[in-house]
């Protein structure tokens, strides 16, 4: 997509998913979804239907902007409860874990789609996502979903230039995995640990540490930095930190500008 302006990738991207009739969109409230029922609202009017998963791994956070987005775009929204833990071989945190939930959802909204007469099932993969070990993207081929941001090669960037373009909300919104990527594979991810991650990642969010994410391991809980921010010292961890010692958590994992490695 070198030298396209995004006049152009927005022309291509709502041309080929006009080319499919009719579409459902898998929609989780992050900047690529937003753009790919942005867009299918544009290209299919009330051709298009937006679907989001309820799970134990999406948030109260992410459930209120996916109902807000939705609203913004004026299109068709439908809410879809499932039970992730309920999945065979996924609460067993194989390393293949994110196959067995993307065929789980993938699926789902096919058989939404297929009840409801829609052509295609569309997600929000894109281009920067190929290089990445994503084993839902077997799960992806394998229920014939389609992935248009990936097939015109639109990368992560230029997703945030259109959803700027199309004045969504959330265009800047920090790249988050699902909360049972921050659970080590091969040990399994109960509700109650899932529950707690999005709690103290907001508290992060709150000393303006959007970035910030939490995670657990086997032996130790802490922090996980998705993004460099160099503005965070060492001087500013003991405010980060004690909220977090003062609810049984008194080990921790950093990284910040300048203490060197993580420790």
């Amino acid at each position: 997509m070198m030298n396209r302006s995004l006049t152009e990738l927005r022309s291509s991207l709502e041309s080929l998913i006009a080319s499919y009739g009719t579409a459902v969109v898998g929609y989780s409230a992050g900047v690529d979804s937003s753009v790919v029922a942005a867009a299918a609202k544009s290209a299919l009017g009330s051709n298009a239907l937006a679907v989001t998963a309820v799970t134990e791994t999406i948030t109260t956070d992410d459930l209120l902007l996916a109902s807000q987005v939705a609203e913004q775009l004026e299109i068709a929204h439908q809410w879809l409860y499932y039970n992730e833990l309920d999945i065979p071989n996924y609460a067993s945190n194989p390393t293949n874990r994110c196959y067995f939930c993307k065929d789980a959802l993938y699926a789902r909204l096919r058989h939404v789609a297929n009840e409801n007469g829609y052509n295609a099932v569309l997600d929000g993969s894109n281009a920067d996502d190929a290089g990445d070990y994503r084993p839902g993207r077997q799960a992806a081929a394998e229920q014939g979903v389609r992935s248009p941001l990936l097939e015109l090669g639109i990368t992560k960037a230029e997703v945030r230039q259109l959803a700027e373009q199309y004045g969504l909300p959330n265009h800047d919104k920090p790249s988050a995995p699902c909360l049972s990527s921050r659970v080590p594979t091969a040990r399994r991810s109960p509700v109650k640990s899932l529950k707690r991650l999005p709690a103290r990642s907001r508290h992060c969010a709150g000393l303006g540490l959007a970035s910030c994410a939490f995670g657990t391991t086997t032996t130790w809980r802490g922090l996980s930095f998705l993004q460099a921010i160099s503005s965070v010292r060492c001087s500013f961890l003991p405010r980060l930190m004690m909220p977090c010692v003062r609810r049984g958590m008194p080990m921790f994992r950093w990284t910040c500008a300048d203490s060197g490695p993580a420790r």
